[in-house]
């Protein structure tokens, strides 16, 4: 299951993009980035980064260990994120455990956020117990 939800996370981010400041100036990829800009990096692109993911647009849970950058990195690295790790972990467990069939209802459309979060507002399930 750990495989899956981490596939989950590079693949479709809950969140797009972060706001930083910088505090030097630093030059990236030939281009100078002066100090005390705000600069946006992307985390759905670094994600799919054909450099660190190879065919990044496929869902792949047998994806080897490399690390997404869904819960930050460095220093913004997400204080939450094991939490929300282990409450994946127990959500998709209870479920599979409960259930022996989940698919979308059909003909019932997916809501989505309309900005700042990346993630369905709804999933409308059809479940069958055992």
């Amino acid at each position: 299951m750990e495989p899956a939800i981490e596939e989950v996370l590079r693949y479709r981010s809950s969140f797009t993009q972060v706001g930083r400041v910088t505090t030097v100036a630093a030059e990236l990829s030939g281009q100078v980035i002066p100090a005390d800009v705000v600069v946006t990096p992307w985390l759905l692109s670094a994600n799919r980064d054909e450099r660190e993911f190879p065919d990044p647009d496929r869902f792949d849970i047998h994806r080897s260990g490399k690390h997404h950058v869904a819960f930050g990195y460095g220093i913004h690295f997400c204080i939450g994120q094991l939490l929300a790790r282990v409450e994946g972990r127990v959500a998709v467990g209870v479920m599979l455990d409960r259930f022996t069939e989940i698919r979308l209802t059909p003909g019932v459309p997916l809501e989505f956020y309309s900005r700042g979060i990346f993630a369905a507002r709804n999933v409308p399930v059809t479940v069958r117990s055992a």
